[in-house]
């Protein structure tokens, strides 16, 4: 095991990306998977992420996601993370909607195996971790048109309708932890989706 304690002590994986909604930085899976390939190198170890599905009644469904540590092609430890696989999603294939769980699970596997602790971390309420995207990594998109994430554009568009709906930054955070988005932050939300977010911002904008 001192492979392990040599990778959670010299894993260096800073908070590098921005979400200009909340003001709050965060690290995606896919910048941890970038901070460790050094030190897998130097420990002569390896990462495998693998996630099967559990059914424990007909209508509740879970990717239970696995990452392992090998040395010589043997584990030398494993952590796991679950994220419900729920059965339909509006705006989302049945693709999308596997893989939007698995990234979720599997990104919090390797935050379980590396001792990451991001629970102070708005990403980290995400539906599914629904990442990545993005952070992916993307296990979740099927189609590179499916998968394109929105643009500056867009997010002046939802910045707008925000301010004019006087919603806060948080709730917008929140919103696109909702189906359909299921994302882990703004950052992540799929262009087809800008305009769903925008008539939800509207809508609960609107006077009671």
């Amino acid at each position: 095991m001192t492979e392990l304690l040599t990778i959670q002590q010299g894993l260096a994986c800073p908070k590098g990306q921005k979400n200009e909604f909340g003001g709050y930085k965060y690290r995606s899976c896919e910048d941890i998977l970038n901070a460790l390939k050094p030190l897998l190198k130097e420990t002569g170890t390896t990462v495998v992420l693998s996630d099967h599905l559990e059914c424990p009644t007909p209508e509740w469904v879970f990717v239970v996601a696995t990452a392992s540590l090998l040395k010589d092609g043997k584990v030398i430890a494993s952590t796991t993370s679950v994220a419900r696989h729920e059965p339909q999603r509006k705006g989302m294939d049945a693709s999308q909607i596997s893989g939007c769980a698995s990234s979720y699970a599997r990104k919090y596997a390797l935050n379980g195996l590396f001792a990451i602790d991001d629970t102070k971390d708005a990403d980290a309420l995400n539906l599914h971790g629904h990442e990545e995207p993005s952070k992916p990594e993307d296990p979740r998109g099927t189609l590179n048109t499916h998968r394109k994430t929105a643009e500056a554009t867009d997010f002046a568009r939802i910045k707008e309708a925000r301010t004019n709906a006087g919603i806060s930054a948080d709730r917008i955070v929140e919103m696109c932890k909702e189906s359909p988005f299921c994302v882990d932050t703004p950052q992540e939300l799929l262009k087809l989706h800008v305009n769903a977010l925008i008539d939800r911002i509207n809508t609960q904008g609107l006077p009671e």
